[in-house]
């Protein structure tokens, strides 16, 4: 026979009862204490990018301010005195490199002088020097037309043909070519020779006939002196001829093309 059930008192019931919701009470208590409290409305939202700062937190610690040193004060006194040193060092170098081009111009300046004066001296000296050769070739060619017109006076052919020679001489000495062109200059050149004349405007053949030199007249017009040349009061060498009685000379300048 199986055992009986012990009923309890009622009092005792009704006090566990009441134990049993004291527990439950306490509970509930915890719950509502464990939900998150609401914000405050004078709470700030924190700004994106900047740190939340509460006014109603303590002071934040601010950074030490640095304190001037005497070791401070003496770098600041050394990096002074080396920058001064510096740039007084580098005027110096910078007034001794100034000065330096300033001697490097003017010895310049003086070089170049002395250069232009020496070309502007050999220049004029080669100018006096080729204006010398002109006054000594005038001069040459003077006395040779001297000579030419006395050794025509004479009839003196080998000085004529000496004379000539010394002009084919020049021009050899001159370089002269024999070419076209040099034959031309040398022919013009012995022309001039030939038909040279002197103060009174009168030529070899005119003196030539004036002495009667049949021969040396021959050799003139050889030559091609001109028969018709007018010297002092415009006489010809036909007139010259003929005023100092040379028949034969009279005759061959006719031949020639001396005008009457």
């Amino acid at each position: 026979m199986p055992p009986k059930k012990t009923v309890p008192a009622k009092g005792v019931a009704k006090t566990q009862s009441k134990t049993a919701t004291i527990p439950n009470k306490a509970g509930n208590k915890a719950k509502s204490s464990s939900t998150p409290a609401a914000p405050k409305k004078n709470a700030t939202s924190a700004v994106k990018g900047k740190p939340v700062t509460n006014k109603n937190s303590p002071n934040v610690a601010k950074p030490k301010e640095k304190v001037w040193t005497k070791e401070d004060e003496a770098a600041c006194k050394i990096q002074n005195k080396v920058r001064q040193f510096l740039g007084k060092k580098a005027l110096q170098r910078k007034l001794k490199e100034k000065e330096e081009y300033e001697e490097l111009m003017v010895k310049l300046e003086k070089e170049a002088f002395v250069q232009m004066v020496k070309m502007q001296q050999e220049e004029i000296d080669r100018q006096m020097k080729k204006e010398d050769e002109e006054r000594k070739r005038k001069k040459e060619e003077a006395k040779r037309k001297k000579r030419m017109l006395e050794a025509a006076y004479d009839g003196d052919i080998d000085s004529i043909e000496a004379i000539l020679q010394e002009v084919k001489d020049l021009d050899d000495k001159n370089n002269i070519g024999h070419d076209v062109i040099g034959k031309s200059i040398r022919n013009k050149h012995l022309q001039a020779m030939i038909e040279c004349e002197d103060a009174n405007e009168n030529t070899p053949l005119s003196e030539a006939a004036s002495g009667g030199h049949t021969e040396t007249i021959k050799f003139l017009l050889d030559h091609e002196a001109d028969p018709n040349t007018k010297g002092q009061f415009q006489r010809t060498p036909l007139y010259r001829a003929a005023f100092a009685g040379h028949l034969e000379p009279c005759q061959i300048l006719l031949q020639n093309g001396a005008d009457p």
